[in-house]
């Protein structure tokens, strides 16, 4: 799920309006458009419910111990990405 409302009024660069458009609610900073990187692969993703969905470990510490929404393993990656050891 996007951050705010498809069809609202575009009032940043075009740079920043596409990260908007990535991010979905739970990821703990903006989508970095283009990035060959993915949640799933991510330090801080802690799968927690079948089909690929998980949580966003970075959030819930940014947010003081706040769980934020399942993001998909598939979602483009946030600035805050680590490589996970597998």
């Amino acid at each position: 799920m996007p951050i705010g409302p498809e069809h609202r009024t575009r009032a940043y660069s075009d740079t920043f309006e596409n990260a908007l458009i990535r991010t979905n609610a739970g990821m703990a900073s903006f989508a970095v458009p283009g990035s060959p990187h993915r949640c799933g692969r991510c330090l801080y993703w802690l799968e927690e419910a079948q089909g690929g969905k998980g949580r966003c470990a970075a959030y819930t510490r940014l947010m003081r111990g706040r769980k934020g929404a399942l993001v998909a393993a598939s979602q483009t990656a946030c600035k805050m990405f680590e490589a996970a050891r597998r």
